[in-house]
């Protein structure tokens, strides 16, 4: 007999694989777990990166227009040695007065300036803050816009969002989901949702749906799914006796591709082909308390690679009654 968290974990996974939002203009979540950060930008704006004494750049550019050139929104990351005003003047060097405004994220706090190019053909709109979560000065983390004043104007909503959608990504700023029923607690970034939450004493299942990762051709999002399940064990089940038995009942359409430990448990890499669709999942399972408890995180196979680091983030936050705590 199949355990039920692994029924309903496999039902809601396959389930999500074949979801998608459609939107006139939807909007993508950049997430780099080198730096910790995150931000939404516009599904057809071309990406690029670049590291250059020191500081760490990431382009994002809207398509080109013949007339007014492109709109530029620079992601960036660099040491920070002295102030922001100071860091700032390399950019306001030249330009007219700006507008000044302090500006603050979770766990970031800095100033924003808006101002033009001294002929007027650009207008510029820069961020700057200060990330200092080991205290000292930290690094700055910053946003740069640029472009002609019209085509920055007819952009302004997809600036304004990419602006205050930067985001530090650190399990300690993520929002905590506890169950005390089912004896366990986790840290969740901020945009993802919880989109359902079901179950009793004996069993119960959340699952928490990420924001959009990827557009088809026809503006369809691609989203993930984190799906946490927890079911009373009998007496003497093992961590080895536990996870054998779930992964006996996986099946042909799902193939495990990595096997390693994770606390006192297992995680796995998994393939999931069925005939519709190819998706991608990490498997966290442990037994803790007398529960069995799985964390089951999926994505679509060509856009699990945008949310695979956050998968070891977001499972060493979880924490289950009767566990010591360890990475």
């Amino acid at each position: 007999m199949r355990p039920r968290w692994l029924l309903a974990a496999g039902a809601a996974a396959l389930a999500l694989v074949a979801c998608a939002r459609a939107s006139r203009d939807p909007l993508l979540t950049y997430f780099n777990a080198d730096h910790g950060l995150s931000l939404r930008h516009p599904w057809h704006w071309s990406s690029d990166q670049a590291d250059q004494d020191g500081v760490w750049y990431r382009y994002f550019q809207s398509p080109p227009d013949a007339e007014r050139g492109s709109v530029t929104v620079t992601l960036l990351v660099s040491p920070l040695a002295g102030s922001l005003d100071d860091y700032a003047r390399t950019y306001l060097a030249g330009a007219g007065a700006p507008q000044v405004a302090d500006e603050a994220r979770p766990g970031l706090a800095g100033r924003g300036w808006r101002y033009a190019s001294a002929d007027g053909a650009k207008r510029h709109r820069l961020l700057l803050l200060r990330d200092a979560p080991g205290g000292g000065r930290g690094r700055v983390v910053g946003l740069h816009a640029e472009g002609a004043p019209a085509l920055l104007e007819a952009n302004t909503a997809f600036v304004d969002e990419m602006f205050a959608s930067l985001a530090a990504e650190r399990a300690e700023l993520y929002r905590e989901y506890r169950d005390p029923k089912q004896g366990f607690a986790l840290q969740v970034p901020h945009s993802w949702a919880e989109a359902r939450h079901f179950g009793g004493a004996d069993q119960a299942l959340v699952q928490f749906t990420t924001p959009a990762l990827a557009a088809d051709r026809t503006r369809q999002t691609v989203h993930g799914s984190l799906t946490v399940t927890s079911e009373r064990v009998a007496p003497g089940t093992t961590q080895r006796s536990y996870y054998d038995n779930g992964r006996l009942t996986l099946g042909e359409a799902l193939q495990v591709v990595t096997h390693g430990p994770w606390k006192s448990g297992f995680v796995d890499s998994v393939r999931a082909e069925t005939s519709m669709a190819s998706a991608r999942q990490k498997r966290y399972v442990v037994v803790a308390g007398g529960r069995g408890y799985s964390l089951v995180f999926e994505a679509r196979e060509d856009a699990f690679h945008r949310m695979a680091r956050w998968c070891d983030l977001v499972a060493a936050t979880f924490q289950a009654d009767g566990q010591p705590a360890q990475p």
